[in-house]
């Protein structure tokens, strides 16, 4: 269990990391403490079953990530650390110097490793990166860190570097094709150079989760603002049924108020009809009358 120490270091790391401008961390910055962890049984005030632990915290595009140093690779390679590489300082470097400058160095990995003989030479780590590298090895695994980084730009790099290499597959090793940790360990020690030499990630401590959770609720802020928006305008259209069922209603009330005049309408016509027929018969019945009045005259 981590000490009381411990969590305040990370804490403070994390409220330094958190405290940086995005626009300030487009390079990863890399902050390091030296915790003390306390094994089960290890209580105060002894102190001799307090071990040391690396710690880090990491800056890049805006997010806060957390590492433990505990994947056995604690000397390197591993995250350039821009803080040591002011951005107009830099300016004349070329990208191996960045890579290689000894002072910006440090022992992170947020990703597999493998250091095989072919993968660690700088021509092939620096072919997934940009003119600013930001990790002094290739990743040896097939989904991203979270730091900005995309498999599709190491694995076919590592699938070109590892083609024909003796125990490899001819078309080079597919990481998108690997699963499991055993797979990704076999795949790399069967490499020239690579036995003994796969090392997982540092494992991401608790700023990391915060940072997840602040990563999701970014992502789902967008949707949150879509759902309020729809409801208001699912309020809005439940506004307006409610006003057409009533002209509805309406409506229907003046239809039975005129199918009930039609009716009596059709029974007014109906009666002129038969009075109209009964007085024709009348007019018919004294023109042969007058017709025969005048014969006689």
């Amino acid at each position: 269990m981590r000490s009381i120490k411990s969590r305040w270091a990370i804490a403070l790391l994390a409220c330094l990391v958190l405290a940086i401008p995005a626009s300030a961390s487009a390079h990863p910055g890399v902050y390091e403490v030296t915790a003390k962890v306390a094994g089960s049984g290890c209580e105060y005030p002894t102190t001799g079953c307090l071990t040391d632990q690396t710690q880090y915290a990491i800056s890049n595009d805006g997010w806060a990530m957390g590492y433990k140093e505990d994947n056995g690779l604690a000397s390197g390679p591993g995250m350039v650390n821009y803080k040591i590489l002011p951005g107009t300082w830099r300016t004349p470097m070329t990208p191996e110097q960045k890579l290689t400058y000894p002072a910006a160095q440090t022992d992170v990995q947020p990703h597999a490793t493998c250091l095989a003989t072919k993968l660690v030479e700088p021509v092939v780590i620096l072919a997934w990166q940009s003119s600013d590298p930001f990790f002094a090895y290739i990743p040896w695994q097939k989904i991203s860190a979270g730091l900005g980084d995309e498999p599709s730009k190491w694995i076919p790099v590592v699938k070109a570097a590892t083609a024909g290499l003796p125990g490899a597959p001819a078309a080079g090793v597919d990481l998108s094709a690997l699963s499991t940790e055993a797979e990704f360990k076999a795949a790399c020690e069967a490499l020239p150079g690579g036995t003994g030499q796969y090392h997982k990630a540092d494992t991401a401590s608790e700023i990391d989760k915060a940072t997840a959770a602040l990563k999701a609720q970014e992502a789902v802020a967008p949707f949150e603002a879509e759902v309020t928006s729809l409801l208001g305008e699912k309020s809005s259209l439940q506004a307006q049924i409610a006003t057409w069922s009533a002209k509805s209603k309406g409506l229907e009330g003046e239809k039975s108020g005129l199918l009930g005049e039609n009716e009596a309408l059709k029974k007014q016509v109906g009666s002129l009809k038969r009075t109209n027929k009964k007085k024709s018969a009348q007019i018919k019945a004294l023109r042969k009358r007058l017709a025969k009045a005048g014969h006689r005259a």
